[in-house]
Protein backbone atom coordinates (compact mmCIF):
# COMPACT_ATOMS: atom_id res chain seq x y z
CA UNK A 1 0.00 0.00 0.00
CA UNK A 2 1.33 3.75 -0.27
CA UNK A 3 1.17 6.15 1.71
CA UNK A 4 -1.53 7.86 -0.19
CA UNK A 5 -3.96 4.67 0.31
CA UNK A 6 -3.04 4.68 4.31
CA UNK A 7 -3.55 8.47 4.73
CA UNK A 8 -7.29 8.08 2.99
CA UNK A 9 -7.66 4.93 5.43
CA UNK A 10 -7.01 7.03 8.33
CA UNK A 11 -9.33 9.98 7.10
CA UNK A 12 -12.42 7.30 7.04
CA UNK A 13 -11.57 6.20 10.36
CA UNK A 14 -11.44 10.20 11.17
CA UNK A 15 -14.79 10.48 9.30
CA UNK A 16 -16.47 7.46 11.50
CA UNK A 17 -14.90 8.86 14.58
CA UNK A 18 -16.65 12.10 13.99
CA UNK A 19 -19.71 10.75 13.15
CA UNK A 20 -20.16 9.72 15.98
CA UNK A 21 -22.83 6.96 14.96
CA UNK A 22 -20.73 3.97 16.02
CA UNK A 23 -21.24 1.37 18.43
CA UNK A 24 -18.70 1.67 21.13
CA UNK A 25 -16.57 -1.25 19.91
CA UNK A 26 -16.25 0.16 16.44
CA UNK A 27 -15.35 3.63 17.85
CA UNK A 28 -12.67 1.80 19.82
CA UNK A 29 -11.36 -0.65 16.80
CA UNK A 30 -11.50 2.46 14.72
CA UNK A 31 -9.02 4.54 17.52
CA UNK A 32 -6.75 1.76 17.00
CA UNK A 33 -6.80 1.78 13.48
CA UNK A 34 -5.64 5.75 13.33
CA UNK A 35 -2.87 5.14 16.34
CA UNK A 36 -1.63 2.19 14.34
CA UNK A 37 -0.94 4.40 10.90
CA UNK A 38 -0.11 7.14 12.52
CA UNK A 39 2.52 5.12 14.23
CA UNK A 40 3.39 3.81 10.91
CA UNK A 41 3.69 6.97 9.56
CA UNK A 42 5.97 7.76 12.21
CA UNK A 43 8.13 4.84 11.45
CA UNK A 44 8.27 5.83 8.04
CA UNK A 45 9.70 9.13 8.39
CA UNK A 46 12.25 7.96 10.52
CA UNK A 47 13.97 5.34 7.93
CA UNK A 48 16.21 5.79 5.59
CA UNK A 49 17.55 3.48 2.38
CA UNK A 50 21.20 2.59 2.64
CA UNK A 51 23.29 1.49 -0.36
CA UNK A 52 26.25 -0.53 0.56
CA UNK A 53 29.43 -0.19 -1.65
CA UNK A 54 29.73 -2.98 -4.26
CA UNK A 55 33.36 -3.87 -2.96
CA UNK A 56 31.60 -5.81 0.09
CA UNK A 57 31.84 -9.23 -1.74
CA UNK A 58 30.95 -10.67 1.94
CA UNK A 59 27.46 -9.41 1.88
CA UNK A 60 25.27 -11.95 1.40
CA UNK A 61 27.06 -15.11 2.36
CA UNK A 62 26.54 -14.65 6.00
CA UNK A 63 23.91 -15.76 8.11
CA UNK A 64 21.03 -12.94 8.16
CA UNK A 65 22.46 -11.42 4.85
CA UNK A 66 19.30 -9.36 3.46
CA UNK A 67 17.23 -8.68 6.67
CA UNK A 68 16.34 -6.01 8.19
CA UNK A 69 18.66 -4.69 10.90
CA UNK A 70 18.12 -1.75 13.47
CA UNK A 71 21.21 0.84 12.56
CA UNK A 72 21.91 3.59 15.28
CA UNK A 73 22.76 6.70 13.48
Amino acid sequence: MTKAELQRIRAWADDKIAAGKEPPLAFFQYMKLRETLDTMFESVEATYFVTLPEDLSHVGTHRGAGHLRLVDK
